[in-house]
């Protein structure tokens, strides 16, 4: 039997209220910046500590601008799916690692389907919950979560062909769900 290793970066979506959260933040530690630049010289002994903070709104600003920038990470390695939230290339936070022969369901993802149920943990790796960007779903149990975890990501095909001969053989059996 060969190893089976897919690898899948998606990139998340920007929407307007995402956008008008930078500007606001640009305008804002602009503003700050700025603000204590100008007003440094006549704070005499504690001129440096207006520019130190004055450097830092601009930094702050810069900061949290580029937490915006979140891509999620689907690899498949024989049989187990780990799914890692990475923000701006700076920060890595894995979000759910399971093996496919503990998952109870699949499908593509529609909210109504999912809005009157529970779970213990709700995963969303997707690009959008829209149906335009074509997101399925998973729900799984394992040791990191309490009861049932709902996943809900952008696979392409590469990664779906991975998931799918090490899933439960009921599931891999239902044709529809992969059409």
């Amino acid at each position: 039997m060969e190893d089976v290793f897919v690898e899948q970066l998606v990139k998340k979506e920007t929407n307007a209220v995402t956008a008008l959260l930078r500007v606001l933040i640009v305008a804002a530690s602009v503003v700050l910046g700025l603000g204590l630049f100008w007003i440094s010289p006549y704070l005499g002994a504690f001129s440096i500590v207006g520019l130190a903070i004055g450097a830092g709104a601009f930094y702050g600003g810069y900061y949290l601008v580029t937490s915006f920038n979140v891509e999620f990470e689907y690899a498949v390695t024989n049989g187990i799916v780990d799914v890692d939230k990475i923000v701006h290339q700076r920060k890595r936070t894995r979000l759910a690692s399971f093996d496919c022969k503990s998952v109870e369901a699949a499908g593509k993802y529609k909210k109504s389907e999912h809005e009157g149920k529970t779970y213990g943990k709700v995963i969303k790796a997707c690009i959008s919950e829209e149906e335009v960007s074509k997101p399925w779903y998973l729900t799984f149990t394992s040791a990191n979560t309490s009861g049932l975890a709902l996943l809900v990501f952008n696979p392409d095909e590469r990664t779906l062909n991975a998931i799918r001969p090490k899933l439960p053989r009921l599931l891999q059996k239902n044709v529809n769900l992969w059409n």
